[in-house]
């Protein structure tokens, strides 16, 4: 049997699609997918050799329970995904856009010089994409299958001219690009986006204020080390190494801003807003934009968000969050394809837990490196020799040191003038009569608490409440990192009395081998947690379905009730091993793909690929960090390909009690725009149930 080319319940499709709409949905057809080979597993890990025409539906009887008059058409019930008849919904989702993380005015791809100069004056309209491409875009994600979408937005996007700022025209905007994917069935959530807390410390997400407030200097962050970012990369930023942006979890910017953000009630009690230099006032920004608010060149309905007490840093930088998200969640009220939020993407605990901040930590040693003391002390002007580590696997794996490198040979300082660094100002290092940096207090963040519960959960409940406010049925994602990068945080306990209703684990994961050694492999992996090699493709698809099966435990074991599971990012690098694109043949990259989707099916859980970037090419991928996981290319469109698709033509052959359709003109098919531009699509385009009257 054939790959279909769409889903075979796609539902509001263009009128060229209705005739294998009709045929999809026979009796005949259903009764042939009910009856395909393999089970799924009740065990964790699954079942073994599932492939993407198999999908067995096991019916089970639904409690006779009525659902609330909510507008939402996803409504979270228990583990499962249900829609207002109650019938059980699959999510077959996909991340809309990679390049989302970027404004568009200035163009945002982090390869360009000059990209950070101007933190204010810039526009995120047209992220995802422009209105009048909107149709286009949605469209085609239909035609793959997709019935969801995870729309990646940012802190910065909204209030990135200051706090109390926001950026109303883009949230109407917002509100345009969400309205357009209900007319293709595409329901949503928000994932309010962030790596390495922002890119100006090396990733995307929170706004420059967020920095500029406890006293960085945005000019130096990268001559001191703090960060490293593409566009300043020597000797070129088209020189910078795969998979490097992550580093900056392990250095003094992102380090000391999520530190600040989850504990620092705990460990910088002395930095107030309102207090001193650190003030809202103090903020070149917002000066810059009180001007104008003067001169009339602003949005009436913004006003600089004052502090009349002094508030400690951690409160004011959430309470900044939420109510940036709380302006996005009313901005989208009331539309029925809006089904939440997420809480934040991949957390990180910062310096929490850190024991010994005269060693490497972290488990992605890569490039230059220095130790927490050695960061702190670079930060505040000293020249330091460090060490460099080899870029690959081989160093995220085993941390080989092969250089040294001297750091801020220029002397600068990556604090603002008259601020003086957060951890000397708490008493963590100071400067010993010879000169030399020193701990005064080695154990500092090495408190036992766990930071799940401590630090997360209480986020999430004050998250949540004010989600609820708006839309009691709205769903709460947390979308926790990746096994791997952050071991100390752990998936939290949440009860009842927590009252976050509607849970989803929207828990990451990816296969870490062939992301960061830049191969890709389907016969030998590496296992995360074990650091143990698998040899045998059947052994990789066995490793890759336990890792997702425990993210599935998680939802069962730590969520009172239950939850549904939804892995909130997956893909693979397309620019591993680059003979792809020279040849244009994906076949391998189809193959690990399917193995990734297996993962998915065999376990049962929904589901958001990462990701689909209309700006993505070749050369730059998806525009952010040389990161290339977009299943579309516009370096992979051909020209000649039809404006519309033709009408599907099917042969219905019957085998003693199974019903199998061919697509006879698949080839015809594929020459439209809906595929044009598609990589690896013969694993993106699989059949799966949209909902069911019983259990999947």
């Amino acid at each position: 049997m054939q790959e279909l080319p769409l889903s075979p319940d796609v539902e509001g499709a263009d009128d060229s699609l209705k005739p294998l709409n009709k045929r999809c949905l026979t009796p005949d057809m259903r009764a042939a997918r009910v009856s395909s080979r393999d089970r799924f597993s009740e065990e964790k890990g699954a079942s073994e050799g599932l492939n993407s025409e198999d999908v067995t539906i096991e019916l089970k009887a639904l409690p006779d329970e009525k659902i609330s008059d909510t507008k939402i058409r996803i409504l979270v019930r228990g583990s499962n995904f249900v829609d207002r008849m109650n019938r059980r919904k699959m999510l077959r989702g996909i991340n809309v856009t990679g390049s989302s993380k970027m404004p568009i005015t200035p163009y945002g791809s982090t390869h360009l010089p000059g990209l950070l100069d101007n933190v204010e004056d810039v526009d995120f309209i047209g992220r995802p994409f422009p209105l009048k491409d909107c149709d286009t875009h949605f469209r085609r994600l239909q035609a793959w299958g997709f019935n969801f979408m995870r729309l990646v937005i940012t802190w910065e996007s909204v209030e990135h001219r200051g706090p109390g700022l926001y950026d109303y025209k883009f949230i109407e905007y917002l509100r345009e690009v969400v309205v357009i994917a209900g007319k293709y069935n595409i329901d949503v959530y928000v994932d309010p986006h962030q790596d390495v807390w922002s890119r100006f410390s090396g990733g995307c997400g929170a706004p420059a204020w967020t920095l500029e407030l406890v006293g960085f200097d945005l000019q130096n962050l990268t001559t001191t080390g703090a960060a490293v970012l593409q566009q300043d990369y020597q000797p070129s930023p088209d020189d910078f190494p795969k998979m490097l942006w992550p580093t900056n979890l392990y250095k003094l910017a992102c380090a000391t801003m999520f530190t600040l953000f989850w504990s620092g009630n705990d460990f910088a009690p002395n930095l107030l807003v309102g207090e001193g230099k650190c003030s809202v006032e103090a903020l070149s920004c917002a000066r810059k934009w009180a001007k104008r608010k003067k001169e009339k060149k602003a949005d009436p309905r913004v006003s600089l968000k004052t502090v009349t007490v002094a508030t400690p840093i951690q409160d004011y930088l959430q309470d900044c969050y939420i109510s940036a998200m709380r302006v996005v969640a009313e901005g989208l009220r009331g539309l029925e394809n809006v089904s939440g939020f997420g809480t934040m993407n991949e957390p990180h605990n910062g310096y929490h837990g850190q024991r010994n901040l005269s060693s490497v930590w972290g488990q992605l040693t890569n490039g230059v490196f220095p130790t927490p003391l050695q960061s702190f002390a670079v930060a505040d002007g000293q020249a330091i020799t460090v060490r460099r580590f080899i870029p690959g696997f081989c160093a995220f794996a085993c941390g080989c040191a092969c250089a040294s490198y001297e750091l801020n040979t220029e002397g600068k300082r990556a604090w603002l003038e008259g601020r003086e660094c957060v951890w000397r100002m708490h008493g963590v290092w100071d400067i010993d009569e010879s000169g030399s940096p020193r701990l005064k207090k080695p154990t500092y963040f090495a408190n036992d608490k766990d930071w799940s519960s401590t630090y997360f959960i209480p986020f999430a409940k004050k998250y949540a409440e004010m989600m609820y406010k708006i839309d009691r049925e709205w769903h709460v994602y947390l979308e926790l990192p990746p096994i791997g990068v952050a071991p100390d945080i752990k998936f939290p306990k949440i009860t009842k009395t927590d009252k976050i209703q509607n849970p989803v684990n929207a828990t990451h994961w990816y296969d870490g081998f062939s992301l960061f050694s830049g191969n890709l492999q389907i016969n030998w992996n590496v296992d995360v947690d074990t650091a143990i090699p698998k040899f045998g493709n059947l052994c990789v698809r066995s490793m890759f379905k336990r890792q997702i099966g425990a993210i599935r435990q998680e939802s069962e074991d730590y969520i009172e009730g239950g939850a549904p599971t939804l892995i909130g990012e997956f893909g693979i690098p397309f620019n591993a091993n680059g003979s792809q694109f020279d040849t244009g043949d994906f076949s391998e990259c189809a193959t690990l793909l399917d193995m990734n989707f297996e993962a998915m099916e065999a376990n049962r859980v929904h589901y958001t690929l990462w990701n689909y970037t209309p700006d993505n090419d070749n050369r730059y991928g998806d525009h952010w960090n040389f990161e290339d996981l977009s299943v579309f290319s516009k370096d992979q469109e051909i020209d000649g390909y039809d404006c519309l698709p033709p009408a599907p033509e099917v042969d219905e052959k019957i085998v003693g009690d199974t019903t199998t359709f061919t697509l006879t003109n698949q080839g015809a098919m594929r020459k439209s725009f809906l595929y044009n531009g598609g990589r690896a699509l013969s694993a993106v385009i699989r059949p799966y149930p949209r909902a069911v009257a019983g259990g999947i």
